[in-house]
């Protein structure tokens, strides 16, 4: 059928996918997006999701996953040498609690805005005193304006999204001082997804509604009048409890907290980091 790609944003032909026609995989780029009912996305990600649902316990491997927030900041700053960390003004969609927004502020960031729709979350960030606000409310696109970003920040969100395209091309449009997009995302376009189809380690809808590859961002970023600069595998520090749960149960792990600080790199390459800039 035609339509336009949630990935690529390419007007394209979409395609019945691994037998499912909840999945529609576009032509031009291959990435796929999931059409089932998503309900009220919000809601997913409650303090369940934080503690069993989708991490053991996050609170508890808060300093490994500061590692890989740590070396996001040092990607984005290897593609913008002439920006210093104290002239960043950086917006960052999908804050969460704002673990990142914490790595900013130690790293000297001094302009910094936080964008989460989970209220659970947004509070969380809140109370460790950063300004994040709710992309549902009606001044939101006035609150970014106002703050002026030159850098904007998704961490694991485009899949997330319904309308990814729609949501980075309205914030870049409003927002002309954007010198760098840096998201990282996952990359159906890989081998394991490939060889592992529904069985990918990525792929649960509703909570992961879209699947890019590595062309769907080369479209995309091209359709904005940007060139991504950077597109590489971003492996992962998790804890050792995370791949542990594979065996045991959640109270067990939580009752060794040593096992969330023992930090475990992998990377299957199906996790994309992504950066561009204006042409």
């Amino acid at each position: 059928m035609g339509a336009r790609c949630r990935n690529c944003g390419q007007e394209t032909t979409l395609a019945i996918h691994l037998d499912d026609d909840r999945l529609l995989k576009c032509a031009q780029c291959a990435g796929f997006q999931f059409v089932g009912p998503v309900g009220n996305v919000a809601e997913l990600y409650t303090e369940e999701y934080y503690n069993g649902a989708e991490y053991i316990n996050y609170a508890l491997g808060g300093s490994v996953y500061r590692r890989n927030f740590l070396r996001k900041l040092r990607l984005v700053q290897s593609q913008t040498p002439e920006l210093p960390l104290t002239d960043m003004r950086v917006l960052e969609i999908g804050s969460a609690t704002g673990d990142f927004l914490r790595v900013l502020e130690q790293s000297g960031v001094q302009g910094i805005l936080g964008v989460e729709a989970s209220e659970y979350s947004r509070k969380c960030a809140q109370e460790r005193g950063f300004e994040v606000i709710d992309p549902f409310a009606t001044d939101y696109f006035a609150r970014v304006k106002d703050f002026g970003p030159n850098i904007i920040c998704a961490w694991d969100v485009w899949e997330h999204l319904e309308q990814p395209g729609d949501v980075f091309s309205a914030l870049i449009g409003q927002n002309p001082g954007i010198q760098v997009v840096a998201l990282s995302t996952v990359n159906s376009g890989a081998l394991v997804p490939r060889l592992r189809g529904k069985k990918w380690r990525q792929f649960h809808p509703p909570t992961h509604l879209n699947y890019p590859t590595r062309k769907s961002f080369e479209l995309y970023f091209q359709g904005l009048g940007f060139k991504v600069v950077a597109n590489e595998g971003f492996g992962y520090y998790r804890p050792l409890a995370d791949y542990l749960s594979i065996a045991l149960k959640t109270e067990t792990l939580n009752s060794f907290p040593w096992l969330f600080k023992i930090p475990f790199y992998l990377n299957l390459f199906d996790i994309q980091m992504v950066l561009a800039r204006p042409l």
